[in-house]
């Protein structure tokens, strides 16, 4: 029994360092959206309650992706509760305080909301405001 859990906790480790170890090369989109998202969107933290608050859906800029919702395992961001992944190499953080992503997981879906980097690890994470089932 201690056997198979050692197994297991190695192929998890594995699993994990072979997603982010993964150099990845930026389309110019990606780029012009990290450079937009991290101007004009700061992450939640930064943002005062009042502000939040005052906003409404209509004057946030909502930024959708398409991909499969994955539970995030242990990770070097200490971000997000889910992923999206998109493709075999690329995937983005999630966060949510309104919509339960776990009633998605492994399914295909279009996730709305507004964008920001992590704070470590030069990744993106996405405050999921709406999701729509493909």
């Amino acid at each position: 029994m201690k056997k198979l859990a050692l197994i297991l906790i190695i192929m998890a480790a594995v699993l994990i360092l072979s997603l982010y170890m993964k150099p990845k090369q930026e389309t110019k989109e990606e780029k012009e959206i990290t450079k937009e998202t991290f101007i004009t969107h700061p992450p939640p933290a930064q943002e005062g309650k009042n502000k939040q608050e005052e906003s409404s859906p209509e004057e946030k800029s909502l930024i959708s992706k398409i991909g499969t919702i994955e539970v995030l395992a242990a990770n070097i961001y200490q971000q997000g509760t889910h992923i999206l992944r998109e493709d075999q190499d690329n995937f983005i953080l999630l966060e949510s305080k309104g919509v339960d992503l776990n009633q998605y997981l492994l399914k295909k879906v279009k996730v709305s909301g507004v964008i920001f980097p992590t704070v470590e690890g030069g990744k993106q994470i996405m405050a999921v405001e709406k999701i729509e089932p493909l």
